[in-house]
């Protein structure tokens, strides 16, 4: 038998021997991945080394501990991106066999979007009906995706990842390896690759080099076998004990290279130099065995045997080299249409035997190793191997193959007598396709690159060629990869208008646009963003994308009320299923118009539907933007808590989609919630770091903003000093009305706060002139408390209150905790007395609903200096002792566990065993209202150990566990274990006791209740319960919660349907349809739900949909009110 490769037939022919070291060093990493301590192991050797068996070997050892394993390899010259990552992915889910309703588990909806449009074959499984990708693709929206798939399968099982042959990597599978490794370091994934040596792949060489550097990698660099292993080997592969001067030369032979040495042994075999006994129980080795023609190669051993077939068998092969290193054998068989199918088959079956090919799968058959594939593409005549590209490429294109494998063939060895305009029009368009459709950029650069040479040679002053470099252009700026300058953009936009190819002038003046506004050019801006939207059609995306950008503009140059009408204008004329992410970006603006003007409510409410979009059409890219903005309003509003989740949900999101500007800005956002709660020293940090990440990134306007923030957390706790010296670096800048208006309100609070009361006012004054100008009401109001404190300090009390009562007033309509509290305390310390207390408790009770508990402390002392005892009273009466604060548990979507007064949960690494964290999954489930017996613990953690050895591995697990939390939060009862309930929050135990009211509320009639508890809960329930558990206790809880979750989704979607709130049913229901494919209520209200927005076809799609995964996996048709539904809005359709 031929050898195979690294990983092919060799595995069969060639035993595996020795390896132990490097065995045992897989083997630590395995337990370290086990114990959530992700890895990366680079396998290095010469070719022929025993890489991939390794690593197969190694897969083989790991099976019993239930791992999930994907494997892909990397070919020369792959046409789809990112191939080994989405090979690995494709065979997980389209060939083993998965119930699909359980992929959806792992491949959410608002990640398949992105693996439907890379591996098309998904369409067929995939339980859900998904939009083509609804936005402009970037390869970070991909990176997202598959990071987010890996962690999902390693939440349920450790997931082992094995990359074959990376020295082939192209650039985009580059940059993902890079983008996986950074971020598998607190996670139970191991990655593992093979890379040969002596391959030229410089910047996958200066990644790993990074790699390296930083401690990410470990690289293992593989010798060949050694002498005793050689000896070794044959005695297992022959049952027979050869002589040692046998083995010797072999090995001097060989060097111990395992594919060498399967050459030579195959060759001696063919030649029956070495033949089995005639009792056929033993072999025997002929003494003539030295005169074995051998060459000093693996190569050239490869080569002989090559060498030693027919004509036919090697032109058969040269066929197969020309079509890939797998290919189908119809396929083969259309292209050797010049000998007869006996002929075929005859040659076929002798290459099988031999070895040199290996059949796979389904009528698909590989060379077993790629040098074996590489020698035999090497050797056809240049002239004829382009004859057989052409001929393939006419053969897939008749075939209705992939268009990307027809125009690999068909630019093969492009010759200049084959250069046409027709090839040229035709790579334009498969390229402008892979932009849109495919974002396959690798290959629309490298053909359009083609038909821009074919034009400029034989139509230089063409419109194509016009068309060509436009798309190079574009594309240029999508991968910033040399992107035109602004002068020489300008040239080439004019001569496009000339040339009346307005929609790729729209598509330069659209670079042009984002190039001046970057340089703070507005003016430059407005003017190229204006002449993009005239030349752009309204059916093409890019059109509306440009029209909210003028939205932004306006709302930049201040012109907030015309900003608002035209964002709200687009909204009710832009096809919004088109363009999801034009309508996002003009509600987002909306928003921020209202946000800037204090109507916090409306904010709210844009921000919110902003979000919504973001989750019907999977805006990947959108996501932490829109998680950050509901953190501010939220924020602004007082509700610090939920703020600080989600700007930290934003900032995994930014970090995931590498968005440091926005990481910046959420750092601040950060920085100014625990300003507001109080916590001086945490407001410091995250500002720090805020204002680090903004000067690397050089994000100006951020690094404007800072400052101001840091001046009113010195200024609240009492550093005037260094308040002042911060103000002062701030003068003379130059700043927007907006931006100036804050920066002089920060001076307010200053200059009050030093005594300097004719100052004061002097500021304010002029700042209520122009927050007046900006509608800015919510700061207007703000600063009409810091008037009344100087009314107040001039006696002047009748009109302070009057003011005071103006400036509350409206700080209540609008909903602003912060200010609303800071102005009452503020009027209240200043007024003293009585009437003073009574205002400064009603601030307190603000702060008390804001959990700003530490800045109700830091007023303790201003309480007892101004004798506010019934305010000292109604803190201690209402306001619990901060007594350590309580241990934050999560079970939903993983375990986390974040420690008092710490801000990140406890990292992988923390944790010293995996079965620690199995200990406390199990005491959340068992023990919420309960005790429960170590025996039982014990029993389902060891089930196969003996009860003594199981508790002693328990005590173990149980000093493991508390020395993680590092509190009294386990309580140990002679044979009994609890959790101590008053110490710890959970979430599935706080889901499961809003669950309970929400049923209570609708046996009691109180729907509008029942539906705020509902919605609360549903919050809470971010994905699968413990999903990396698989105890009976875990399963039931798993199961019983989300049976609680579906009944949730489906009676809020059935009271958004009732009160005709369409898209919010449809939402909802596509989440229940998530998680139970089969849910014959979500489809119907999903398709009634489009039915009444007007989108039929996309009602019709869903009931296809739905019969396709009730047959699939129940066998089953839909129920009678599910044909019903789908009559009618048929019928209505034929009206």
């Amino acid at each position: 038998m031929f050898t195979g490769g690294e990983g092919g037939c060799l595995k069969n022919l060639i035993p595996f021997v020795g390896r132990q070291k490097e065995l045992g060093l897989l083997d630590r990493y395995f337990e370290d991945t086990l114990d959530y301590h992700g890895g990366f192991v680079l396998v290095k050797g010469e070719i022929g080394s025993g890489k991939t068996r390794l690593l197969q070997h190694f897969e083989e050892r790991t099976r019993s501990h239930n791992l999930h394993v994907l494997k892909g390899r990397t070919r020369k010259a792959e046409t789809r991106p990112f191939s080994p990552f989405s090979q690995m992915v494709k065979h997980f889910l389209c060939d083993l066999e998965h119930d699909l309703r359980w992929m959806v588990r792992y491949l959410e909806p608002d990640i398949s979007s992105c693996f439907l449009n890379l591996i098309p074959e998904l369409r067929r499984y995939y339980p859900l009906d998904s939009p083509e990708l609804a936005f402009s693709s970037t390869n970070l929206s991909f990176f997202y995706s598959f990071q987010r798939f890996f962690e999902n399968l390693a939440g349920s099982r450790p997931l082992l990842l094995i990359l074959d042959d990376i020295q082939w990597m192209s650039d985009d599978s580059i940059e993902l390896l890079k983008y996986l490794v950074r971020r598998i370091d607190n996670l139970p994934i191991l990655l593992l690759a093979t890379m040969r040596s002596n391959e030229n792949n410089k910047k996958l060489e200066e990644n790993i080099d990074g790699f390296k550097t930083d401690r990410l990698v470990y690289c293992m660099n593989l010798s060949n076998l050694s002498s005793a292993d050689t000896e070794l080997l044959l005695e297992r592969k022959f049952d027979t004990s050869f002589s040692a001067q046998f083995s010797e030369w072999l090995f001097s032979i060989t060097g111990g290279n395992p594919l060498f040495t399967g050459e030579i042994l195959k060759g001696l075999m063919r030649r029956n130099i070495l033949h089995t006994a005639s009792d056929g129980d033993s072999w025997i080795i002929e003494e003539d065995y030295r005169d074995f023609p051998i060459s000093g190669t693996v190569e050239s051993v490869v080569n002989y045997q090559l060498c030693s077939l027919s004509e036919g068998e090697l032109g058969l092969l040269q066929q197969a080299s020309v079509i890939g290193e797998h290919f189908q054998t119809d396929l083969l068989r259309k292209l050797s249409d010049e000998i007869t199918d006996n002929q075929f088959l005859s040659s076929l079956n002798i290459l099988s035997s031999t070895g040199i090919l290996e059949e796979s799968h389904g009528g698909i058959m590989s060379f077993s190793h790629p040098l074996v594939h590489t020698m035999l593409y090497r050797k056809i005549e240049s002239g004829k191997r382009r004859r057989l590209h052409r001929k393939l490429a006419g053969i897939l294109e008749q075939s209705g193959r992939q268009p990307d494998e027809t125009v690999r063939h068909l630019t093969e060895d492009l010759q200049p007598s084959e250069e046409t305009i027709e090839l040229a029009r035709h790579l334009l368009g498969l390229s402008l396709n892979y932009i849109k459709t495919d974002c396959n950029y690798r290959n629309a650069w490298k053909y359009l690159t083609i038909a821009h040479r074919i034009t400029r040679r034989i139509e230089p002053e063409g419109i194509l060629r016009l068309q060509i470099r436009a798309g190079l252009s574009h594309l240029s700026w999508i991968m910033g990869k040399n992107p035109l300058s602004i002068t020489e953009a300008e040239t080439f936009v004019s001569e496009l208008v000339d040339n009346r190819l307005l929609e790729e002038a729209a598509m330069v003046y659209r670079m042009l646009f984002h190039s001046a506004l970057s340089s703070r050019n507005i003016q430059k801006a407005g003017n190229y963003l204006e002449k993009g939207i005239s030349f752009s059609e309204k059916d093409n995306p890019a059109h509306w994308i440009m029209a909210v950008e003028r939205c932004l503009l306006d709302r930049r140059k201040g012109r907030l009320e015309e900003s608002r009408r035209e964002a709200l204008s687009l909204i009710a004329r832009m096809p919004g299923e088109k363009v999801p992410g034009a309508l996002y970006k003009a509600y987002t603006n909306i928003g921020f118009v209202s946000y800037v003007r204090g109507n916090l409510q409306q904010t709210l409410d844009n921000f919110t539907r902003a979000r919504e979009i973001v989750e019907e059409y999977h805006l990947l890219l959108y996501r932490a933007d829109s998680h950050s903005n509901l953190g501010l309003i939220k924020m602004t509003m007082g509700k610090l808590d939920t703020a600080i989740d989600e700007i930290n949900c934003s900032q995994r999101e930014a970090d995931l989609l590498q968005k440091k500007p926005l990481k910046g800005i959420n750092l601040m956002y950060l920085g100014f919630c625990y300003y507001n709660k109080g916590d001086f020293q945490r407001a410091f940090s995250f500002l720090e770091q805020a204002r680090i990440l903004a000067v690397n990134t050089d994000n100006r306007r951020l690094i404007s903003i800072i400052p101001r923030l840091t001046a009113r957390v010195h200024i609240r706790s009492n550093q005037l000093d260094k308040a002042e010296a911060v103000v002062r670096s701030l003068s003379g800048q130059n700043l927007s009305k907006a931006d100036f208006s804050d920066l002089k309100k920060t001076i307010i609070s200053f200059q009050i706060k030093k005594g300097e009361m004719d100052l004061a006012e002097k500021t304010i004054n002029s700042t209520l002139v122009l927050l007046k100008e900006l509608e800015a009401e919510t700061r207007y109001a703000h600063v009409l408390g810091q008037k009344a404190l100087i009314l107040l300090h001039r006696k002047q009390t009748d009109k302070a209150r009057d003011l005071l009562e103006q400036s509350l007033s409206i700080l209540k309509e609008k909903q602003a905790k912060p200010f609303l509290s800071e102005t009452l305390i503020e009027f209240g310390l200043a007024m003293g007395g009585t009437d003073g207390e009574k205002y400064f408790i009603d601030g307190l009770r603000i702060l008390l609903e804001m959990n700003a508990s530490a800045r109700i402390t830091q007023l303790k002392e201003e309480m007892q200096n101004r004798g506010f005892q019934q305010a000292l009273k109604f803190v201690r009466d209402q306001m619990e002792e901060p007594a350590g604060g309580k241990l934050e548990i999560t079970a939903f979507g993983g375990l986390s566990v974040k420690r008092p007064g710490e801000l990140k949960a406890v990292s992988g690494k923390i944790w010293p065993s995996r079965k620690a964290r199995e200990l406390l999954a199990l005491l959340l489930v068992l023990t919420e209202n309960r005790q429960v017996t170590r025996e039982v613990l014990a029993l389902h953690l060891w089930p196969e150990a003996t009860e003594k050895k199981s508790l002693a591995n328990l005590r173990v697990a149980l000093t493991h566990l508390n020395h993680v939390l590092q509190g009294h939060f386990i309580i140990s009862d002679g044979p009994f274990l609890s959790l101590n309930t008053e110490k710890i929050q959970v979430d599935f135990w706080e889901f499961d006791t809003l669950s309970k009211q929400w049923r209570d509320s609708i046996r009691q009639g109180k729907l509008h209740t029942a539906e705020d508890r509902a919605r609360e809960a549903l919050s809470l329930y971010r994905s699968y319960l413990l999903p990396e558990f698989y105890s009976l206790p875990v399963a039931d809880m798993q199961l019983s919660l989300e049976n609680v979750m579906r009944d949730l989704l489906l009676w809020l979607a059935e009271r958004c349907m009732m009160r005709a709130e369409w898209r919010e049913a449809i939402l909802l229901a596509r989440k229940l349809a998530a998680s139970d494919s089969c849910s014959e209520q979500a489809f119907r209200i999903i398709m009634q739900g489009l039915f009444n927005l007007g989108d039929r076809t996309g009602a019709m799609r869903q009931y296809k949909q739905l019969q396709e995964n009730l047959k699939e996996n129940l066998g089953i048709p839909p129920e009678k009110q599910t044909v019903d539904l789908f009559t009618q809005i048929s019928s209505q359709i034929e009206q």
